[in-house]
């Protein structure tokens, strides 16, 4: 499988301090339904979004080390790295240290994984979630950085 971009406007807004604020967001995850799913509610919280997907961590790794400091929130499933030798949240901790305050991880943390202890300290929602509840997170985390 392959990277896909999807870059698309949303018919609402998300603002804050009275202005539109640009989002680009990188969704990793083994379930293209999730992806699809997560794709319309970013859409619909907010309306200038540039969306990435990726489906494999060889993907993921590339992007994230070429582009990871463009991104204002990462959605990332630990599980794209199963059966792999790779320690996603120690790559972005390395390469992109601010992205650690961006990260939302998706289906929590799998018992096989044996990455950096940073790892505890980011927010997970487990599956299933709601559509309410999954754009609260994702604002509360947006807004922070933008404060």
């Amino acid at each position: 499988m392959t990277q896909s971009v999807l870059t698309k406007s949303a018919p609402s807004s998300f603002f804050l301090r009275g202005h539109v604020m640009p989002v680009k967001v990188l969704i990793a995850d083994v379930d293209i339904d999730v992806q699809e799913f997560l794709n319309d509610v970013l859409e619909i919280n907010f309306k200038d979004v540039e969306i990435v997907r990726v489906l494999q961590v060889e993907n993921l790794v590339k992007n994230l080390r070429e582009n990871g400091h463009e991104y204002n929130l990462v959605l990332l499933n630990l599980y794209i790295a199963e059966n792999k030798d790779i320690d996603i949240v120690d790559i972005i901790n390395q390469t992109h240290p601010e992205l650690m305050e961006r990260i939302i991880l998706l289906d929590g943390i799998p018992d096989w994984y044996q990455g950096t202890n940073a790892v505890q300290k980011l927010p997970v929602m487990q599956k299933p979630f709601s559509l309410d509840y999954f754009g609260d997170v994702v604002k509360k985390i947006y807004a922070t950085q933008t404060a």
